[in-house]
């Protein structure tokens, strides 16, 4: 598995974005809380009628930012994702988060908490200024647990600034698979 910076940033926007689609059937989070999320990846504004406008802080380049901006517009129904058949990572992405979610609501407000807990809303909320983007290490560790990696797997993070993704999958490993 192959994680750069972009992707990085793509799969968190996707991951919000499910958590966002699941808490709109269970009520999971409040509205506060919601909002917050929102914030995270999307700026809002007014249209001249003054409706709200949500628009992904995360500009993609092509061949992906027709399927990014699809999976991430706000209002819309994403229920056929979850069913559609497709090659497309972010669309796989946006299925695994969705399915995961739907099937565990209950770590939906842990993980908000972890989030809040560790100041990060506010930081994720701001980031991308500068092309930067800093996973928290339970963000990251959720990922990893996720993705279930086996002591075979080749990990690579090429824009690894702090090395959080391959030093928790490192640790995921050794507590996982003791000898």
């Amino acid at each position: 598995m192959v994680i750069d910076g972009q992707q990085r940033c793509t799969t968190f926007c996707v991951l919000i974005r499910a958590i966002l689609d699941v808490c709109d059937s269970t009520n999971q989070l409040s509205a506060n809380q919601i909002t917050r999320l929102i914030d995270c990846v999307y700026k809002v504004s007014e249209n001249n009628e003054g409706d709200e406008i949500y628009t992904p802080k995360l500009l993609l380049s092509n061949p992906d930012k027709k399927t990014f901006d699809s999976v991430m517009k706000v209002g819309e129904d994403r229920s056929e994702l979850c069913s559609l058949e497709s090659n497309e990572a972010i669309i796989k992405a946006y299925q695994y988060f969705y399915n995961y979610f739907s099937l565990n609501v209950n770590q939906i407000k842990p993980f908000y908490m972890r989030l809040i807990a560790e100041n990060n809303i506010s930081k994720i909320a701001r980031s991308g200024v500068n092309g930067q983007f800093r996973p928290s290490r339970h963000i990251n560790r959720m990922m990893v647990e996720m993705m279930d990696s086996k002591p075979i797997d080749f990990i690579c993070d090429p824009a690894c600034g702090t090395s959080g993704f391959p030093v928790t999958s490192g640790d995921y490993l050794r507590e996982r698979y003791k000898k």
